[in-house]
Parts: structure tokens; sequence; C-alpha cells
């Protein structure tokens, strides 16, 4: 069972994840989330795929889909605001590394 989530609200986020793929076709219906302020749904299709630091009990084994839309992944209330990125194979070593 997949598992999609789509923060709307502009919450702070405090934990980790790591994006290990993409899928530009999501319908953005997947992603429509209803809370005490409202309905919300993303404009556009397509989600992250996300390992979360929660571990394996927590979704489908530990992957969610993230909306591309999701407001804790644009930094504009994430904490402290960063973003890490790790290379771990050289670009010659594919035909295609992402």
């Amino acid at each position: 069972t997949d598992y999609y989530f789509y923060n709307a609200e502009m919450d702070t986020q405090n934990h980790e994840i790591s994006l290990v793929g993409w899928d530009d076709d999501i319908p953005a219906s997947n992603f429509t989330v209803t809370t005490d302020k409202g309905t919300y749904t993303p404009t556009n299709p397509g989600g992250w795929l996300v390992k979360n630091s929660y571990g394996t009990y927590h979704a489908n084994e530990g992957y969610v889909w993230v909306s591309y839309e999701d407001t804790s992944l644009t930094g504009v209330n994430s904490y402290p605001n960063v973003v890490y990125a790790y290379d771990f194979e050289g670009v010659d070593n594919y035909d295609y590394n992402y």
C-alpha cells in the first residue's frame, strides 16, 4: 500500500528524510488532505518517494510519497532550513546518475 503526504499549512518539520525517488505522474488528488482548517490538494501532480527517519513502522515500511508542493520541503518554515546532498558514486559510473 502506498502512502501519500501533503503538508499545506506551513508547519515546521523537525526530523530528517531521504529523497530516494520520484514520480511525476501521481495524481494531485492522491495527496488531498483534510485538517481542521480545510481541505487541501496540491495544484500539480507528482511527488518524491521519501525514506522517513521514523523507521520501518511508519507508512509503507518507512517509505511515503510526498507531494512536490509540500510546504515542509520548500524551506519557508522548515527547520533549520537546510538541505544536504551526498554524492556516493562518480558521475562516470553509470549512463544515468540522478
